[in-house]
């Protein structure tokens, strides 16, 4: 290949240098802690077999998301901010849980009678997610019953 065509194909990430189309990872299979390992020692080595995040980056007027459904999401917000409907809402809001893992939800909405409610988008369950969530709900079950799951 010529410089240029390598050049292309790795902007625009369409194939790979070698010509070929990139392989999509398969179905990961169910993960187990063995005994002595914490969840978070378990998270860190999915994370490093199959990298950090798969989904494309995407810009909405008021910020940067990980996914389409989560732009999609942010903007229902917008709008129920203007219409009045919810007083404000936070994106990524972290929650600090055992073993220095850090849970971000998507969004905190602020109600209008001032309570709080936490909403997460998926569109695909993850292992890590699946890891982290069962944390959440063990350690910080308060935040846990407020949590929404929006697929």
């Amino acid at each position: 290949m010529k410089e240029s065509e390598i050049n292309r194909a790795v902007f625009r990430g369409l194939r790979s240098v070698e010509g070929r189309r990139p392989t999509t990872p398969r179905p990961t299979e169910r993960l187990e802690l063995k005994p002595g390992q914490s969840p978070a020692e378990l998270l860190e080595q999915e994370l490093k077999r199959r990298g950090r995040r798969r989904n494309k980056f995407n810009a909405v007027r008021t910020g940067h998301y990980d996914s389409k459904a989560e732009a999609r999401y942010a903007e229902g917000l917008r709008l129920q901010k203007l219409a009045g409907t919810i007083a404000d809402w936070l994106e990524q809001v972290p929650v600090r849980l055992s073993d220095g893992i850090t849970y971000r939800i998507d969004f905190a909405i602020i109600e209008r009678d001032g309570s709080v409610r936490f909403v997460e988008v998926k569109g695909f369950e993850t292992p890590q997610w699946k890891i982290k969530l069962t944390l959440l709900r063990n350690e910080r079950p308060e935040i846990a019953k407020r949590l929404q799951v929006v697929r």
